[in-house]
């Protein structure tokens, strides 16, 4: 098991070192938090990057939500419902990840107050986007593996407050705020404790 342990940690600084440390030959893009190129560009990866790029991947999936709710139920396949919103989704989801890998390994005031701007918003805004999924993709037609994954995602959705009353949903988003702003501050004081520990011999 400690082996086991040993190796995944072992890959994953090289897979760090080799995003740093290799070229990209794609263009630059305009939201390096969202650019899905590989190897990964971090130096790019910015605190003042990371607010405007988290808003911009919010709003490309609130755009696919709100495509998928135009849609005739005739119209309705696996790809542009599901499929649609598992890749925004994605693309919010990766952002993320990056700026909490960037942060656990090169923490620093500006960007502890980037994460603290969005972290409670992204967790409030997963929750607001549920709703008018769930209403929309239970109308699609699958195959029996799409049937459980969109199960899957129907349960996620209510586990978020899909199916509660918009006064008791805008008070579960106040609450996955609040949780995730004490999620950041313990994180924060972890980290700071690391810092300052000391083991003298």
């Amino acid at each position: 098991m400690a082996a086991m342990s040993l190796l995944r940690q072992s890959l994953y600084l090289l897979f760090l070192f080799l995003s740093v440390s290799l070229p990209s030959p794609a263009a630059i893009s305009a939201h390096p938090f969202l650019d899905r190129e590989r190897p990964i560009r971090w130096s790019r990866l910015t605190p003042d990057k990371l607010e405007p790029d988290i808003q911009e991947a919010m709003r490309r999936t609130r755009a696919s939500v709100e495509e998928i709710s135009r849609l005739r139920p005739e119209e309705m396949t696996y790809e542009n419902t599901f499929g649609a919103l598992e890749k925004s989704n994605g693309l919010l989801t990766e952002g993320m990840c990056k700026a909490y890998v960037l942060k656990s390994l090169c923490d620093s005031g500006e960007l502890r107050k980037a994460m603290d701007s969005v972290a409670p918003r992204v967790s409030a805004f997963l929750s607001s986007v549920t709703k008018t999924a769930e209403e929309r993709l239970r109308q699609t037609h699958l195959t029996p593996e799409q049937k459980r994954y969109m199960e899957l995602s129907m349960q996620s959705f209510r586990d978020n407050g899909a199916d509660l009353p918009p006064d008791k949903r805008a008070r579960l988003e106040a609450i996955d705020r609040e949780l995730t702003l004490a999620s950041q501050r313990f994180n924060n004081l972890y980290m700071d404790a690391r810092k300052s520990w000391t083991w003298t011999v």
